[in-house]
């Protein structure tokens, strides 16, 4: 089977995997008590509503069918691309996860590359020069954020570097009514983005080089590393390029899964620092009720999670041409 047909194949078996999860999400959804007009319906019984002003706007909003009867309107909706209108924010849900998706991506974009290159930069290091002042000093940072809540660094990040020092912004993307050339737009954009990627970077460096570490130091141990270095390679070529490529086999698995956590983990992130991204939004959606634009939300999450799982399924493909069988 040629790299063609073994990423047609996995795009052929992505479409009922997400089909099946959104479905799910669904389900799980609308079997909470409540509807996404229930706290406008509160508000219109205290002003004096009629109840059949009330039944009146369910059945504009659909919600009055059965609850099949509102999925296949719902997915024959997103088949054409739209999402349904957020009730609360008066807007089409896809003009809301468009921008907050875009914001999402600055932050973790820049967080993902910096936390891939350096934990195998690091883990390659460290497990070449296992034990040295190098390697346990890379140790210890490693297991302390990752035993620290996201949440938590947050907000110590915050009080010292933002509060204390005053060294960088605390909130938002950009400081409200600033005006300048764009190169000074540019440098304020990346003093707010400052705070929120060094907590995302901490959050997933920890993981992905304690993994790239152990795996190289598992490798370094085979006997055809041994083979490699007696017939006089370079022991750069020795690790780079007969160590490091058999041992990022399931480190590619994590940074595609991590992919997902990052997704996941910044939500808490984007909620301390005010970043109008896909993870705030859909806390907002969350606590709102908003049952349109959390199930937009959370089937664009689907569909990065899908995305990730594909790209490391290629990746696998190419760096040990035996998966493909």
């Amino acid at each position: 089977m040629n790299l063609r047909e073994f990423v047609i194949r996995r795009l052929a078996l992505a479409v009922p995997i997400f089909f099946l999860a959104v479905t799910l999400i669904f389900v799980i959804l609308h079997s909470v008590p409540g509807d996404p007009i229930s706290m406008i319906v509160a508000e219109m019984r205290y002003y004096g509503a009629s109840r059949q002003q009330i039944e009146a706007l369910k059945a504009y909003y659909g919600l009055d069918k059965p609850i099949w009867e509102q999925y296949l309107m719902w997915i024959s909706h997103v088949l054409q691309g739209n999402f349904g209108y957020s009730i609360p924010m008066h807007a089409p849900v896809m003009d809301l996860i468009g921008p907050a998706l875009l914001n999402t991506f600055i932050l973790i974009g820049p967080a993902f590359a910096i936390s891939a290159l350096l934990s195998i930069y690091l883990g390659v290091v460290c497990a070449t020069r296992q034990y040295s002042k190098t390697d346990n000093l890379a140790s210890f940072f490693s297991l302390f954020t990752w035993s620290m809540p996201g949440f938590w660094t947050s907000i110590m990040v915050l009080l010292v570097f933002s509060l204390y020092l005053g060294w960088f912004p605390s909130s938002g993307m950009q400081t409200p009514g600033f005006t300048g050339t764009p190169l000074e737009m540019f440098t304020d954009r990346l003093s707010h983005l400052a705070l929120p990627l060094f907590v995302n970077v901490a959050g997933s460096l920890a993981m992905n080089f304690r993994l790239v570490r152990s795996c190289m130091l598992e490798v370094l141990r085979e006997d055809y590393i041994v083979t490699a270095r007696s017939k006089g390679l370079r022991e750069r070529i020795v690790v780079y390029k007969h160590a490091l490529r058999n041992a990022l086999l399931p480190v590619v698995t994590s940074l595609a899964l991590g992919v997902r956590w990052i997704f996941m983990g910044s939500t808490l992130i984007e909620f301390v620092f005010t970043w109008p991204g896909i993870g705030r939004l859909t806390l907002q959606a969350a606590v709102g009720r908003d049952y349109p634009l959390l199930m937009g939300a959370t089937s664009v999450l689907t569909i990065v999670t899908i995305l990730s799982n594909l790209i490391a399924d290629v990746l696998y493909a190419i760096i040990d041409p035996r998966v493909r069988y």
